[in-house]
């Protein structure tokens, strides 16, 4: 169903001020509902986004405002039939397991030059502090290793042993556009989680590269980050299991192991989900630690000869984890949302952390959603849909926007948001962004200034960003998964 509002004149919205009182926190294990924790705001630096104060910040102070936040909107075999869906509407996203076992080479040369082609702008973009150079360009091309791609190429099913990036050459080197401002690396392409079902088509000049496709995206890995199924049986068995622990935390990370070194503080992030061990397999012990309080889950390893294997490893009955993804409510949907609030805003996956759209992503996958992973993909994904023309009048765009549930997807072309609710005729998302006009400015400087946001945050929409326009003048789309 699609809504679209034509031009009619435009509303100018006035900023209130919201003074902050206390912090309500949200108890969020998996055996309890949200209760609420109080915080003195003195203790607190105070608020600089506008419109925002300190109890905005706690999933309670939304999900007390909803009517029903406990009510299914989904049950598992819907969300399930939603996936199928999404695989067919060509949205970027695929099922690993029906991906050909093999594939010419010419098609898989047409992949890459999709990818690199144009993506480095000569002279105008800077690696390691210099300006591109002809010669620079044509190295990373050699090390594509395109003339061995002739005739059938056989594809070859593998895991991520670690959560990695993939990259748009087969390249360590970070790419951007402005000498200033180091956040934006161009070569990267997204985050993988550890554990994530990919298929290699190709390798490096130099063989230390693996060009991969993942469910949601294709790109260069380093070959030491993943370990090559020994047949597709072992590779489907694993991908297919039924009973898994899903990690609630926003990052999650194992502890140090001094006798199964490589999953120490290996990190697990939200929303992935792992097989667990079945009773009947469980043992007493595990690298020296009784097991009676843990869940034993089990974790793709690199052989030295890069072939795949699993090894146990113990996650505490303590960590923000669930057997089985959660149910698709809206307080789920709130309470996911909020356990990154305040992380670092991260281009494709880069620092260990997420841009919009995998922020979007891991939330919706807390509850076993599969989603794209680019804000233009996610916008279209199947749902109630309200469009709205670029002219549209605030006046009706207040008004679609709090009349949407929370959870309701919102963005534009190149961003998108989560919708928390309104408070004091105010609309609300939170989001992983870049930057907003600060009218704080300084003193001594007259105008507002740009600022960086570059965190998962709490927004008013009538926050202005750099382009001098706010979040609800650039809004385009509303989506509610259903």
């Amino acid at each position: 169903m699609t809504t679209t509002y034509k031009i009619i004149s435009a509303k100018i919205i006035s900023a209130a001020l919201i003074s902050a009182t206390i912090l309500s926190g949200c108890c969020t294990t998996q055996m309890s509902d949200c209760c609420t924790t109080h915080h003195s705001t003195e203790t607190l630096s105070k608020p600089t986004m506008p419109n925002v104060h300190s109890q905005m910040f706690s999933a309670h102070f939304w999900i007390q405002k909803q009517k029903h936040p406990n009510a299914l909107l989904m049950n598992d075999h819907e969300v399930a039939a939603y996936n199928e869906r999404i695989i067919q509407t060509d949205l970027g996203v695929i099922n690993p397991i029906q991906f050909p076992e093999e594939m010419d080479g010419a098609e898989i040369k047409k992949m890459i030059l999709e990818n690199t082609t144009g993506r480095i702008q000569v002279g105008q973009d800077f690696v390691e502090k210099k300006a591109t150079t002809p010669e620079f360009e044509k190295q990373l091309f050699t090390k594509l290793n395109m003339n061995a791609l002739v005739g059938r190429k056989k594809i070859l099913p593998a895991l991520a042993v670690r959560r990695t990036v993939l990259h748009t050459f087969p390249s360590a080197e970070k790419l951007y556009s402005n000498l200033n401002n180091e956040e934006f690396d161009k070569f990267i392409e997204s985050a993988v989680p550890l554990g994530n079902p990919l298929l290699v088509l190709h390798e490096s000049t130099n063989g230390l590269w693996k060009y991969v496709q993942s469910p949601e995206v294709d790109g260069w890995v380093l070959a030491s980050d993943i370990a090559i199924a020994q047949n597709r049986a072992q590779w489907e068995s694993y991908i297919n299991a039924k009973n898994k622990l899903v990690i609630l935390a926003s990052q999650l990370r194992l502890g140090v192991n001094p006798y199964t070194p490589q999953f120490s503080n290996l990190l697990l992030t939200m929303g992935n989900a792992y097989p667990l061990v079945d009773n009947n397999e469980r043992s007493r012990f595990l690298d020296r630690m009784e097991t009676s309080g843990q869940y034993i889950i089990k974790l793709p390893v690199r052989n030295t000869d890069g072939s795949l294997d699993f090894k146990p490893a113990l996650v505490p009955f303590s960590a923000d984890v669930h057997v089985g993804y959660l149910p698709f409510t809206q307080a789920h949907l709130v309470k996911q949302a909020f356990k990154a609030q305040g992380e670092r805003y991260g281009w494709g996956g880069d620092f260990e952390s997420r841009d919009c759209s995998l922020f979007v992503a891991d939330v919706y996958r807390s509850m076993g959603f599969v989603f794209p992973r680019n804000s233009r993909m996610e916008l279209a994904l199947p749902g109630k849909e309200i469009k709205f023309d670029k002219l549209a009048p605030m006046s009706t765009k207040e008004a679609e926007v709090t009349n949407s549930p929370p959870g309701t997807l919102l963005g534009w072309k190149g961003h998108i948001m989560i919708y928390l609710g309104e408070h004091e005729g105010h609309q609300y998302v939170i989001h992983a962004g870049a930057g907003f006009i600060d009218d704080q400015s300084p003193e001594g400087k007259k105008d507002p200034q740009e600022a960086p946001l570059n965190q998962v945050s709490v927004t008013d929409l009538s926050t202005t960003r750099k382009i001098g326009k706010s979040y609800l003048d650039l809004l385009t789309i509303l989506k509610t998964i259903r």
